[in-house]
């Protein structure tokens, strides 16, 4: 694989060769090369093998996933840099077995290793891939995986997901480091390795059955909205984009109860958080403070979020 930090500076990683991983860097955009030297790598592991586009980047950090076989299964091994490739380290990722398998981070510290069987697990690090622990998230289609950070989440990813049926993808969402998980997308026509967010409102994916040139978008909102929170008649901004001020139509829900509207910007950033009347149905919002740009809306009952929506302001 092939990982650019900026327009000049990037490394490209292949299987091991003479004894040790092949690591080329460049510092002039690719007009030439520079093979790390193996004494800043840790040595292999007889028939150790680069996992093919298996890697992920945070700032200055990269990490890629490495294959050993074993008498019964596959193990595999976690390989980071700090400073764009030059020195690595190792940590020794405990799977089951190994096949397509997925390797991601969400921030510096928090990061995600799928094994997908004969029993299929995901592993999770919260130290930056020195230790890895067994997590009890469980999919129903284990085959395929491919997985997303999304900025703004600390612990945030996207994972796409199927069986045999290979264009049939289900797609889930964890704001919260597998805490919670919810389905947001199923029955998608797509390839699931193909699968990456820009942030909370907009994110890609490679391809269906019949045209793998094809690029779909997801427009809505990663939160935790519930089916009745998705109708704009239920929960609607007038007049929405905003100059001024707007009124907020809320979710009609019987057992909400201490509601709440936080406002965020795209990075994640809580803006403003206020208490709401749902008696009447309606609270109001200022836009004087906001500077132009979308920002996410979410009504919360005592602590969990039961709805979430768009709010562009544009002076």
């Amino acid at each position: 694989f092939y990982y650019g930090f900026d327009a000049n500076e990037g490394i490209a990683v292949g299987d091991p060769t003479e004894g040790y991983f092949e690591i080329q860097r460049t510092t002039d955009g690719g007009d030439t090369w520079t093979r790390v030297d193996e004494s800043f790598i840790p040595p292999i592991i007889p028939g150790e093998w680069g996992g093919t586009n298996v890697y992920s980047a945070v700032g200055d950090t990269i990490w890629f996933a490495s294959g050993i076989p074993g008498p019964t299964a596959y193990s595999s091994r976690c390989f980071k840099s700090v400073d764009r490739g030059q020195h690595w380290t190792v940590s020794p990722v405990i799977a089951d077995d190994l096949g397509w398998y997925e390797l991601c981070f969400s921030t510096s510290q928090k990061g995600v290793f799928f094994d997908p069987g004969p029993v299929q697990h995901f592993y999770v690090t919260s130290d930056g891939g020195s230790t890895w622990s067994k997590d009890t998230t469980t999919l129903t289609e284990p085959v395929y995986v491919g997985m997303s950070s999304v900025p703004g989440f600390d612990g945030g990813f996207v994972v796409a997901t199927n069986g045999n049926t290979f264009y049939s993808t289900k797609v889930l969402f964890t704001p919260d480091f597998f805490e919670t998980v919810v389905v947001i997308d199923s029955n998608l026509q797509a390839n699931p390795f193909g699968i990456k967010f820009k942030d909370a409102l907009t994110g890609w994916i490679q391809g269906d059955g019949t045209d793998e040139t094809a690029i779909l978008k997801y427009t809505e909102i990663l939160t935790f909205i519930s089916e009745v929170a998705k109708s704009p008649a239920q929960f609607a901004i007038v007049p929405n984009p905003t100059s001024t001020e707007a009124l907020v139509k809320l979710p009609v829900l019987n057992d909400a109860t201490d509601l709440s509207l936080a406002i965020f910007d795209v990075s994640g950033k809580l803006c403003e958080s206020r208490l709401v009347n749902s008696s009447t149905g309606w609270t109001k919002l200022n836009a004087a403070s906001y500077k132009n740009g979308v920002y996410i809306l979410q009504v919360i009952s005592g602590n969990r979020v039961i709805a979430g929506t768009k709010w562009v302001v544009q002076h």
